[in-house]
């Protein structure tokens, strides 16, 4: 393998349900990464950056978010459908290390 090369990685749950998803860069973590329930609900998303923890990371019930600010999570739901409020906990990072982190309820009805 070609040095800075993306490799895709998906691990599974025993189920044979998408665990997590994401893409490896010289053996470490890089890029968006994404965790599941074992039903295959989205639970988490966040960004690498060679191999460390990087900007804003999402827990929570993401399976219905279509946006959230400035990331984009799945595009084949109809947010004008939506009016469910959702807890959503939201961490920082810098170089792997947390600068900011707070739970808060998302609505999906008055978008705040």
């Amino acid at each position: 393998i070609q040095k800075d090369t993306l490799i895709a990685v998906k691990h599974y749950f025993s189920n044979g349900q998408l665990m997590y998803e994401g893409k490896m860069k010289n053996g470490k973590a890089d890029g968006v990464w994404k965790w599941y329930h074992h039903d295959g609900k989205l639970w988490g998303l966040g960004k690498y950056s060679n191999g460390l923890k990087e900007g804003r990371w999402l827990y929570g019930d993401l399976e219905k978010i279509r946006y959230l600010a400035d990331v984009c999570v799945q595009e084949s739901i109809d947010i004008d459908e939506l009016i469910k409020e959702i807890q959503v906990t939201k961490i920082i990072y810098e170089k792997g290390e947390i600068i900011d982190n707070g739970s808060f309820n998302y609505s999906m009805e008055n978008n705040r």
